[in-house]
């Protein structure tokens, strides 16, 4: 769902409605709900491969002003060190401007954004943000 959509759908309730403390209550839990998501999805489909690889796999992906804002996909360690780099997209990438860095910024919480395909249209992504 788009967030925008997110948000009207938010505004058609009051704020002690029970949908809105229901969201509320889960937000805490969307990493733990995510993980097991992804391993029942491992169960289910062993071989299924995202853009960065397997879903098992560890990735990092960053963008920094050292490269040139390039968004650089990692392998990682157990520990969550970068390993090899597995892909380097297009430079000027800069994650600052993007709903999924800005949102939780400005809620200074931790929030889930919406599903979008890649750029590929051959994937999904769903975009998580906390701030630091």
């Amino acid at each position: 769902m788009p967030l925008q959509r997110a948000y009207q759908a938010a505004g058609n309730h009051s704020s002690d409605s029970m949908a809105l403390q229901s969201v509320r209550l889960l937000m805490p839990l969307m990493s733990q709900i995510a993980e097991r998501v992804v391993d029942r999805v491992n169960q289910l489909y062993p071989r299924y491969r995202s853009h960065s690889g397997p879903l098992n796999s560890a990735n990092i992906r960053t963008s920094e002003v050292e490269n040139n804002h390039t968004l650089t996909t990692y392998t990682a360690s157990p520990e969550g060190e970068r390993r090899e780099i597995t892909n380097a997209g297009k430079p000027n990438f800069d994650p600052r401007k993007r709903p999924y860095y800005k949102i939780p910024v400005q809620q200074k919480q931790a929030f889930w954004g919406t599903v979008y395909p890649h750029i590929t249209g051959k994937f999904l992504y769903i975009a998580a943000g906390k701030p630091i």
